[in-house]
């Protein structure tokens, strides 16, 4: 009787153990979950942030091809903004700075510019920026000279 006694301790005791184990295994495995699916949210936000941008900015472009210089410039100031200070700003700051300079606000232009010397650029990057502030400097001048 008392061999019976201690297996059916030791039988629920193991069963107890079990159930132990699977409960936390679960409630881990249930944070786990949560975490997996917040990130899977924040990552097709980002996808839907993005796929906005390029949208946007493949309207600034064909604004720009067709001559809407000003029309470029407001699809590729909001594409500044939802790209933010960082470099996937980089190819809308390029196109600023190129329809700045055919409609001839030459300072607007030069902020870009500048955006990019402050960042860190290659050498090569560093001497094609310099290059391009020069010219919209003169440019400037030459304007602000007939005036």
């Amino acid at each position: 009787m008392r061999k019976k006694i201690i297996w059916i301790i030791i039988f629920f005791s193991f069963i107890l153990v079990i159930f132990v184990v699977g409960f936390f295994a679960s409630s881990r495995n249930a944070e786990n979950q949560a975490v997996v699916h917040e990130r899977i949210k924040k990552h097709q936000e980002d996808v839907n942030e993005l796929n906005e941008r390029l949208q946007i900015e493949k309207k600034a472009y064909q604004k720009e091809k067709s001559g809407d210089y000003k029309g470029a410039i407001d699809l590729f100031e909001k594409v500044l903004v939802l790209a933010g200070n960082s470099s996937a700003s980089s190819p809308a700051r390029l196109a600023l700075e190129r329809n700045y300079e055919k409609i001839g606000q030459y300072s607007k232009a030069l902020d870009q510019v500048e955006w990019f010397l402050r960042g860190n650029q290659s050498e090569q990057g560093r001497e094609e920026t310099l290059k391009i502030k020069t010219r919209l400097l003169a440019a400037q001048k030459q304007r602000d000279h007939l005036e």
